[in-house]
C-alpha cells in the first residue's frame, strides 16, 4: 500500500526548513536590535546628576546589556530553533566585520594625514601666530613682556588676523586697555599692556594651528572626531607645513544598540609627531618651558599700589580686586610685613571693593595669624555696607567672624543694641550680629534666640529669614547649628502674626531644621485653616491660595524628627 502523502513517514521539505531557519534568523536579529535599542534608550535618559541613580545597579546593567543577545541564543538552543542560535551570532559577525573594515580604513587615512616628524623652521621669526583654537594662555603676557616677539591670532569665526605687541606708558591708560594692563600687573610687570591692530594676512610668521573637527573635514574620514594640530612657517606670504599631529577618536559605524558586539563605540588615536603649545613657544622664543608658565617672583608693593588704582573703576574693579587678592595670597607668608598693613588699610577704607579685596587676602594667612585684623572684622559686622548684596562682603565676613573664639561683653551688648534698636538692619548685619550674640555656649545661644523674639512684625520675620537661610555659620559653632525643636515651637507660636503672602518664606526658614511629628501636624492644620479661609473669602486671591496649597504639600513631605 502506498504511503499517505500526509502521513508521518513523509520526509520534511528541506526548503520549508531552510525558510523557517531564515525567518528565525531575521526575527532574532530584529528582536536583538529592538530590545537593545529600548534598553539603551532607557539608559540614555539618565544623564548628568541622574547618572547617580544608576550607581546601585552598576553590576546589573552589564548583565542586562549582554543578557539580551545571550537569552535569545539560549532560547534557540533550548527550543532547537537554529535560526535563534544563528541570529545573534550573525549580527555579531556583521558588526565586527563592518567595524574592523571601517576603522582600519579610517586609521590608515588619519595616519597618512599626520606627519611622522617635525621639521625645524628655516630661520627665527618675530611673529608667532595662533590660529583656530590655539592659544598661549598666561604665557602670552610673559612673551610680550620679556621678549621682542609679537603675537597674532585668528579665530575660526574671523578671517583677519589681530597682531598684539607690548605697549607701555599712556598707551595702557585708555579704558579699552585696562583689562590687558591688569593681566600684566597680575603677572608682575609694571607699566605694560598688550596693544592690538588688525592685519589682513601674515607674510612672515611661525604659526601653530589647532582645528577641532567632528566629521566635517573632507580630508579626514567622517568617523574621526578630534583635533588637528599643525605648525607651519610662513615666509613672503608662502606657507610651509613643518608638522601635523592628529588626535581624537574613531567612532565605530554601528548603532549603540549593537555596539556590545564591537566591544565599544570608539577607539582613540594619536598620530604624528607630538605638538603642543608649550613646546612650540619654548622653541620659538628660546624661553624654557618651565619659565613660561612659572610664577614670576617680584616685589609685591609697587604692583599692588598700581592695582589699587583700578578698584573704583566699575569696568575692571572685579579684575583688579581678583589680581590684588591673588598676589596678596601668594605673598602672605614671605611678605607678611608688607601685606598686613595693606589689608588693615583696606578693611578700614569704607569702600566695598577695597574691603572685599582685604577680606579675600586675609584668607591667605593661617587662622592664628589673622588676629591683627580681629577688631576690623568685628567692626565691619556693624557696617551698613554688608547689607548690600552687590558688595559681596557677607560670605567672606562670616568666614572670618566664625573663626573668632569669643567676644567681649561690650561687643555683645553693642550687637544686641543694634539688633533690637536699629530699624534699618539688612540681612547681612542680622546674620553677623546674631553670630556675635550666639557665640559662647548654651547660655549665649539662649540669650541670642531670646533677643530675636524681642523683634516684632516684619523685622522679626526678616530676621528669622536671614538666620534660617544663613547656613550653619550663623550659629557660630554654638551647637546645634540650626533651630532646635523648642526654637521651632516658639517660631510656630508667632505664625498667626505672619500674613499669608509671607508665610511660605517664614516657614521655609525653620522647616528644613527638622520638626517633630506633632509640630508637623500642627503646622499642616494651621496652613489648611488659612487655605480654607482664603478660598471662602469674597476677595479671593489666586496667587495667595496657590502659595498656601504648595505650602501644605511641602510641609506634608517634610521628614519629622
Amino acid at each position: 500500500m502506498a504511503a499517505n502523502a500526509s502521513g508521518p513517514n513523509v520526509a520534511p521539505d528541506p526548503h520549508s526548513r531552510l525558510s523557517r531557519v531564515a525567518k528565525d534568523v531575521l526575527v532574532s536579529v530584529i528582536l536583538t536590535f529592538a530590545l537593545s535599542s529600548v534598553l539603551w534608550g532607557f539608559l540614555g535618559a539618565f544623564h548628568g546628576p541622574l547618572l547617580w541613580l544608576l550607581l546601585p545597579f552598576g553590576r546589573i546593567i552589564p548583565l542586562l546589556i549582554f543578557g539580551i543577545p545571550a537569552s535569545i541564543f539560549v532560547y534557540g538552543l533550548v527550543k532547537l530553533r537554529l535560526g535563534f542560535v544563528l541570529g545573534p551570532l550573525l549580527l555579531a559577525g556583521v558588526v565586527v566585520t563592518a567595524t574592523h573594515v571601517s576603522v582600519t580604513a579610517a586609521l590608515t587615512a588619519v595616519n597618512a594625514y599626520a606627519t611622522p616628524g617635525l621639521d625645524p623652521p628655516s630661520r627665527p621669526h618675530v611673529v608667532l601666530g595662533f590660529e583656530g583654537s590655539a592659544d598661549c594662555d598666561v604665557a602670552c603676557v610673559r612673551i610680550l613682556a620679556t621678549s621682542t616677539h609679537t603675537l597674532a591670532f585668528r579665530r575660526d569665526a574671523t578671517k583677519e588676523w589681530r597682531l598684539y605687541r607690548r605697549g607701555s606708558g599712556d598707551e595702557c591708560e585708555t579704558a579699552d586697555r585696562w583689562p590687558s594692563k591688569l593681566e600684566f600687573l597680575r603677572a608682575g610687570f609694571l607699566n605694560s599692556c598688550a596693544t592690538d591692530s588688525p592685519i589682513p594676512e601674515l607674510s612672515d610668521a611661525l604659526i601653530i594651528r589647532e582645528r577641532v573637527t567632528s566629521g566635517r573635514l573632507t580630508v579626514l574620514p567622517r568617523l574621526f572626531h578630534g583635533v588637528i594640530h599643525e605648525i607651519s612657517e610662513r615666509m613672503d606670504g608662502r606657507e610651509r607645513l613643518l608638522g601635523r599631529m592628529v588626535s581624537g577618536t574613531i567612532r565605530f559605524p554601528v548603532p549603540d544598540a549593537v555596539a556590545i558586539f564591537a566591544f565599544g563605540v570608539e577607539r582613540s588615536i594619536s598620530a604624528g609627531q607630538a605638538i603642543n603649545t608649550k613646546t612650540f613657544l619654548s622653541a620659538a622664543t628660546g624661553i624654557p618651558e618651565a619659565e613660561l608658565y612659572a610664577f614670576h617672583a617680584f616685589p609685591p608693593a609697587t604692583i599692588m599700589d598700581d592695582l589699587e588704582r583700578f578698584f573704583d573703576r566699575p569696568q575692571v574693579s572685579n579684575l583688579a580686586i581678583g589680581a590684588w587678592a591673588r598676589i596678596a595670597l601668594a605673598n602672605s607668608k614671605d611678605h607678611a610685613d608688607v601685606m598686613k598693613p595693606r589689608i588693615d588699610r583696606l578693611l578700614a577704607s569704607g569702600s566695598a571693593n577695597r574691603i572685599a579685596a582685604g577680606l579675600a587676602a586675609l584668607f591667605g594667612f593661617p587662622e592664628m595669624d589673622r588676629h591683627f585684623a580681629r577688631d576690623r572684622i568685628i567692626e565691619l559686622a556693624f557696617n551698613p555696607l554688608v547689607d548690600a548684596p552687590e558688595a559681596l562682603l557677607l560670605s567672606s565676613l562670616k568666614g572670618h567672624l566664625v573663626q573668632i573664639d569669643d567676644f567681649s561683653d561690650v561687643i555683645r551688648q553693642r550687637a544686641r543694641a543694634f539688633f533690637v534698636g536699629e530699624p534699618a538692619l539688612g540681612r547681612g548685619r542680622v546674620e553677623l550680629l546674631f553670630m556675635i550674640m550666639v557665640r559662647g555656649g548654651d547660655a549665649m545661644r539662649r540669650n541670642a534666640v531670646d533677643t530675636l523674639f524681642e523683634l516684632q512684625g516684619s523685622r522679626f520675620e526678616d530676621a528669622v529669614f536671614a538666620i534660617g537661610y544663613g547656613g550653619s555659620d550663623v550659629w557660630a559653632r554654638s551647637m546645634p547649628t540650626r533651630w532646635t525643636v523648642s526654637d521651632v515651637q516658639r517660631l510656630m507660636g508667632r505664625m498667626a502674626d505672619v500674613p499669608n503672602e509671607r508665610l511660605s518664606v517664614y516657614v521655609g526658614a525653620f522647616r528644613p531644621s527638622g520638626i517633630s511629628a506633632e509640630q508637623k501636624r500642627a503646622l499642616v492644620d494651621h496652613v489648611r485653616e488659612r487655605l480654607r479661609i482664603a478660598e471662602a473669602s469674597a476677595a479671593r486671591r489666586d496667587t495667595e491660595i496657590t502659595s498656601l496649597r504648595q505650602l501644605v504639600e511641602t510641609v506634608q513631605n517634610t521628614n519629622a524628627s
